[in-house]
């Protein structure tokens, strides 16, 4: 876990505990990507919602409305995803998570 200038946490997610949470019909979890728009379209997971690191400040809100809802952040391989969670809970989302890098993802991927 990684403390924020607001007290809140993030925490770190391995792939088989995001796939659960991505697939428990109980709960709505947000899968963010923060690379490129270039490199999400060579290869992103599915269902995962394109938010370049760059545009975390200017554009999380309108694409992340409500600060309850668990997100789960990658990137390539964990810098950015890194930097992600710590830009999200200094804005105030509650239920951030890290899983890291594309590059450690064993499941498959999509190309659009």
């Amino acid at each position: 876990m990684e403390s924020t200038k607001n007290d809140a946490v993030y925490k770190n997610l391995m792939p088989e505990q995001a796939l659960r949470m991505m697939t428990d019909i109980s709960t709505y979890t947000i899968l963010l990507d923060v690379r490129r728009t270039d490199e999400y379209r060579a290869g992103h997971i599915k269902g995962a919602v394109n938010l370049p690191l760059s545009r975390i400040l200017s554009d999380s809100k309108a694409v992340l409305p409500d600060t309850e809802q668990e997100i789960i952040v990658y990137c390539h391989s964990g810098q950015r995803s890194k930097a992600a969670c710590l830009e999200l809970c200094n804005m105030g989302y509650c239920h951030v998570y890290d899983l890291g890098g594309i590059i450690d993802w064993p499941y498959d991927v999509v190309v659009c």
